[in-house]
């Protein structure tokens, strides 16, 4: 007898041997109980999942000269012949290559002869293939065949099939399978062979079949034949192509000690014995996955490895918060989007692999306000404004506040605020000279806080320098520069609140102070920016600043 291929060999022949899809075997079992058959039936779903085995299964079940049963005898000679395909009264079909208006009209032509079977099924496997012509000439048949006759159709692609069709049909949509019935399925294969495989082994080959059980059943198929009745983890990672998980783990390791060098080297190793880039950004997005998954409670049993595997996982997902993980991901995720098209993708994969070493940890606000030591600023009772003329009072501070009593409370202190805003102010008289500006400038910018909250804690570290003709100028030190930007962006409304104040139009004037050494690099600066102008398009867009290394 010639050989037969493993995904042939172990073809489920009843219901029962089916894996994964109990919804609709025993669906189909209840109707053939019932005799309540239906006579059009749709199989959706991804390939390698049982749609056309069902098909079969449920053809034998129907004609088998023990029943109608709920399982077939597959004794019988009406079996044996299905299950050989020698059966006249099972006709198996592929759509993609019978899907002209000629092939559906022979098929109706047929129809309505069969032999002593009790039903004649035609079985139309990628029946999305069908051209429009060849579905609107099955439609009458479809919807009123003759007694006895039953259509399967079967697709991986159900939303290419015409509404019309659909209408007439029971649906079945088949799932993908988990990667632990596939290794189940897999371990059940390799005991009756006589193969003996590591358990980390037919789970990597059940996470590379996608889902598809004929697709891992080749793959050990292909195993087989290489490395014949032993199978390890590096026989899998060498036939398919793939990057040994003892990478990831190297890179997670470096990256957790900042070893940007050791990162790039391990995948400099990697690449230079011939690995496949999109092999190994793929491998490391799973490894990145099982990390997150680790970090949820009950999460690492969900991941399919072994027990050694998932300890390891569990250890390196202690180093990282969630939001670090999810920010490597992101990096990754984005090398793999670029891969196509990337000009150079080596490039692509060390910039992340980079980045991922030189990360800084995340930091949640709540942590962040508590090691600043604002914990009222959280949980605490809203901080009242300073009233009109108290000029000595309190800054207005931002309260972050919770539950229904403070957001009531904050609901009201925005009402006071927008009314006062309306209001004509009661301001207390504040001479227009430079002196009483001073002495009252921390009234000033609380004023300006209470109108452009965003504005006047910026403009407080400014101090007053003069005021001439209704000019104010407002002085900030070295390295304010951004404030001082921020002020004159807005120093409209600045005039405007001061000029309310002081009952007089003003005029603002921002400026930076420099000591004469601050003035020289300023030059040398503005003389480096001119020559180069894209250094300025660069410190202008992200906000930079230039440090005294520039001249080594």
């Amino acid at each position: 007898m010639s050989y037969v291929v493993t995904a042939r060999k172990w073809r489920p022949q009843f219901f029962r041997d089916v894996v994964a899809q109990k919804h609709v075997t025993e669906t189909l079992k209840n109707a053939i109980k019932s005799g309540r058959i239906g006579h059009a039936y749709l199989f959706s779903g991804p390939r390698g999942v049982g749609k056309t085995t069902v098909a079969r299964i449920f053809a034998k079940a129907l004609n088998c000269e023990k029943g109608p049963a709920e399982e077939p005898c597959n004794e019988c000679p009406t079996c044996l012949s299905i299950q050989s395909g020698t059966s006249l009264d099972i006709q198996e079909m592929d759509g993609a290559s019978n899907n002209s208006v000629d092939d559906a009209r022979e098929l109706i032509s047929n129809v309505g002869y069969h032999s002593q079977s009790h039903y004649k099924i035609y079985i139309i496997d990628e029946v999305h293939m069908l051209t429009t012509p060849a579905f609107n000439a099955l439609l009458k048949t479809l919807e009123e065949p003759p007694s006895g006759v039953i259509f399967v159709f079967a697709t991986t692609e159900p939303q290419k099939i015409p509404a019309t069709i659909l209408s007439r049909c029971q649906r079945f949509d088949f799932s993908r399978l988990s990667v632990q019935e596939i290794a189940g399925k897999l371990k059940k294969i390799a005991e009756t062979d006589s193969i003996t495989a590591d358990e980390s082994a037919l789970m990597l080959i059940a996470r590379r079949a996608s889902g598809a059980m004929r697709d891992g059943e080749s793959i050990l198929e292909q195993l087989k034949a290489s490395r014949g009745a032993s199978i390890s983890v590096a026989d899998v990672n060498e036939i398919l192509g793939l990057a040994d998980r003892e990478v990831f783990f190297g890179i997670i390791d470096r990256c957790h000690e900042r070893d940007t060098r050791g990162d790039l080297e391990l995948f400099t190793a990697y690449h230079e014995q011939g690995g496949d880039l999109k092999e190994f950004v793929e491998g490391l997005l799973g490894h990145l996955r099982d990390l997150l998954y680790a970090k949820f409670k009950g999460g690492i049993d969900q991941i399919p490895l072994s027990d050694d595997m998932k300890e390891r996982i569990r250890s390196q997902s202690g180093w990282f918060e969630q939001g670090d993980i999810i920010r490597m991901i992101t990096m990754v995720a984005d090398v793999e989007s670029s891969l196509g098209y990337a000009v150079m993708p080596v490039l692509r994969i060390e910039v992340a692999l980079a980045r991922m070493a030189v990360m800084e940890t995340t930091v949640e606000l709540k942590s962040l306000f508590e090691l600043l030591g604002g914990e009222s600023a959280l949980t605490g009772a809203p901080i009242p404004l300073p009233q009109p003329g108290d000029i000595s009072g309190t800054s207005a501070e931002a309260v972050v506040t919770s539950g229904g009593a403070h957001q009531a409370a904050k609901k009201k202190t925005d009402a006071d605020l927008f009314k006062k805003s309306e209001e004509k102010p009661d301001f207390p008289k504040i001479a227009p000279d430079i002196d009483s500006i001073s002495s009252s400038w921390k009234y000033i910018t609380d004023r300006v806080s209470i109108q452009k909250p965003a504005i006047g804690p910026v403009l407080a570290l400014g101090v007053p320098e003069s005021f001439e003709k209704g000019k104010l100028a407002v002085r900030f030190d070295a390295g304010q520069e951004f404030q001082m930007k921020t002020c004159a962006e807005y120093s409209a409304d600045i005039e405007e609140i001061i000029g309310t104040i002081l009952g007089m139009k003003v005029a603002v004037h921002v400026f930076v102070r420099r000591s004469g050494a601050a003035k020289k690099k300023n030059n040398e600066i503005d003389d480096l920016i001119s020559r180069e102008p894209i250094i300025g398009d660069i410190l202008e867009r992200f906000g930079g600043e230039i440090n005294d290394s520039w001249r080594e």
